[in-house]
């Protein structure tokens, strides 16, 4: 817990980049509030002191209140240090039973909550709701602890309007799209709808964290859990916003679990996260930004809608090279394959046709794997 000192409690508080409670703090009493009252605090009873924090991103720090003189001393500071740990002991024993309360009030939430025939939001994302159920018309997704235990819920409302339950446990929060297992990629992200885009183009298990704040020591968790898996993190590239939180917060959970940190590549301005991307470009782009930071692009798994999306096939040489991808030249021994390839190869490097087909100049690299010491000859009798 850091221990600040200034004159007043205000003070401490912009030290800390927390903002002061709406009403005055009672002395000895813990008060929460702000966003989803994950702010916290506890005035010390002679008011020279305070123990505050934020429960959603673990931050805690102590107050005391600056005099003037020399500073304390050791056996002064021991006892300030130890009076602060027990305020904030027994806060978070405070805090533990009212989230238990908000998680006993999610659940039902949730369980009474209806499933998704025809949704605004979803509809407007182009996503399935997937986890989500529907509650006048605002979806309801489980907010979950790293047992699967409901803690919270988010609420969307048909415009976008995105809201916690109050007084529930944001921290750790995740919500998984598929079952993980440690033997596969799993996928980390902040929003619903990204992760149900990312689900959708990859088929992978993606874990939905719902802040950038909540990556960090929700990856942890993962990597605690599945130790062997492969880990992607799918940032929001903020770069509009100030200090661009969701590149920043993804590239420093992806450095602490050693995972691939991915973010999504644009043609235009427009856009920030996978979500945007699957509705600009289709899914198919989404997966091929994603999964080939993993594995090869010739090996991507497509399902048949994906397949019907791809662009037309295109090629280096007319009908006969594909501009992307593996091709064979094949023949019995003796037929002259080295000498069909080369001269492929010679007219695709110049764009010339071959054999009446269109090329399209491109660069070419020929890999003798064997016969290394003829080739000079060959590319000399070529010319």
């Amino acid at each position: 817990m850091n221990l600040l000192f200034a004159p007043t409690l205000h003070e401490a508080l912009d030290r800390a980049g927390l903002a002061y409670p709406e009403h005055e703090p009672e002395p000895g009493r813990l008060v929460r509030y702000g966003k989803g009252l994950a702010s916290w605090m506890k005035v010390f009873p002679d008011q020279d002191g305070a123990v505050f924090g934020n429960w959603s991103d673990g931050t805690a720090f102590t107050w005391q209140r600056e005099r003037s003189g020399p500073p304390p001393a050791p056996a002064d500071l021991a006892r300030i240090r130890q009076r602060a740990e027990e305020a904030r002991r027994a806060a978070e024993a405070e805090s533990e039973a009212a989230y238990q309360e908000a998680a006993r009030k999610a659940l039902a939430t949730y369980m009474a909550s209806g499933s998704v025939e025809s949704n605004p939001y979803t509809s407007a994302k182009g996503i399935p709701p997937l986890i989500a159920r529907e509650r006048n018309g605002w979806l309801v997704i489980p907010v979950m602890d790293g047992a699967g235990n409901i803690q919270s819920v988010q609420s969307i409302g048909p415009t976008g309007e995105k809201r916690f339950m109050p007084g529930g446990k944001m921290a750790g929060g995740r919500c998984w799209l598929g079952d993980p297992t440690d033997s596969g990629p799993l996928v980390l992200c902040e929003g619903f709808a990204t992760g149900a885009s990312i689900r959708e183009a990859t088929g992978w298990p993606v874990c939905v964290t719902f802040t950038a704040g909540n990556l960090r020591p929700v990856a942890c968790d993962v990597r605690k859990q599945f130790p062997r898996a492969k880990l992607v993190i799918c940032g929001d590239d903020d770069r509009h916003t100030e200090g661009n939180p969701g590149r920043t917060k993804a590239q420093e959970a992806a450095k602490l679990v050693n995972a691939t940190v991915v973010f999504p590549t644009f043609a235009g301005d427009q856009g920030t996260d996978f979500n945007d991307m699957a509705q600009q470009t289709g899914l198919p782009e989404v997966a091929q930004q994603i999964m080939g930071t993993v594995q090869p692009s010739r090996f991507r798994l497509l399902t048949a809608d994906q397949l019907a999306a791809l662009p037309p096939l295109d090629y280096r040489i007319k009908r006969i090279l594909p501009a992307y991808g593996v091709a064979a030249f094949y023949g019995a021994s003796g037929s002259g394959k080295t000498f069909l390839v080369l001269d492929a190869a010679m007219h695709a490097a110049d764009g010339l046709a071959w054999f009446g087909y269109r090329s399209k100049a491109c660069s070419v690299v020929y890999v003798g794997l064997e016969g290394a010491a003829g080739l000079p000859q060959r590319v000399k009798a070529y010319r």
